[in-house]
């Protein structure tokens, strides 16, 4: 079987967040452009975009952005927002997956805080 084929390093793969919205994140990557073995990628199928909620340490899949082209490269984005309630930070990560269904080790990890506390009414007289 072909060793895990994609690597998303820091230097191969920029993660960033962007606010969308109170509870969701625009996460923007670089696809990668070659396999774990140092070989040019040729088939790159997707990119899995994930969130986690500390202190759990369990990856969520939130959405996912097809590839641009089978060799990577390309800069993809997309909006993700937990599927639960959140008060507070929340983590996000990306991994790539080949057309063989390969997957990546995670990207850089990013976070962003999102507060839900309702501020107490004014005080009026």
């Amino acid at each position: 079987m072909k060793k895990l084929v994609v690597l998303l390093a820091v230097i191969v793969v920029m993660l960033g967040v962007r606010v969308q919205s109170d509870t969701s994140a625009t996460l923007s990557c670089t696809e990668p452009t070659t396999n774990t073995d140092g070989s040019a990628l040729t088939d790159l199928s997707k990119t899995t975009y994930y969130y986690r909620i500390p202190p759990s340490t369990t990856w969520v899949p939130c959405t996912e952005e097809a590839a641009t082209v089978a060799v990577g490269g390309g800069n993809v984005s997309h909006v993700c927002a937990p599927s639960e309630s959140v008060n507070g930070v929340v983590e996000f990560m990306a991994r790539a997956v080949d057309m063989s269904g390969n997957e990546s080790t995670d990207s850089s990890v990013v976070s962003k805080v999102i507060d839900n506390t309702v501020p107490s009414p004014p005080s009026c007289s």
